[in-house]
């Protein structure tokens, strides 16, 4: 049986329109922090072109690691939740 075509990108699991809904997340987690985006640049070490472009949405799917450096540096905690148990992103496991 042949695969659905992906909307955006190769992962038929994981589709959307127009850009990374973590980008929608980002925008409001820079707002409530009441940090300008020079500060969370200095602060994360990501530029503020990068960070003008995700405003923008010249981006449509940020590296998580880009992510993870801008959102661990305003405070926010990145989890992963599997099974109704939340994970901590530094406490994955290794797979025996």
């Amino acid at each position: 049986m042949a695969r659905p075509p992906a909307k955006f990108g190769i992962y038929p699991s994981y589709l959307f329109r127009d850009h990374d809904p973590v980008l929608d997340a980002i925008d409001t987690i820079i707002g409530d922090s009441e940090m300008t985006i020079k500060e969370v640049s200095i602060q994360s070490h990501v530029s503020t072109g990068t960070l003008h472009n995700w405003r923008k949405r010249k981006v449509k799917a940020p590296q998580f690691k880009t992510v993870a450096a801008v959102l661990r540096s305003i405070g926010a905690e990145i989890t992963i939740t599997y099974r109704n148990r939340r994970i901590d992103v530094r406490g994955i496991r290794r797979m025996k």
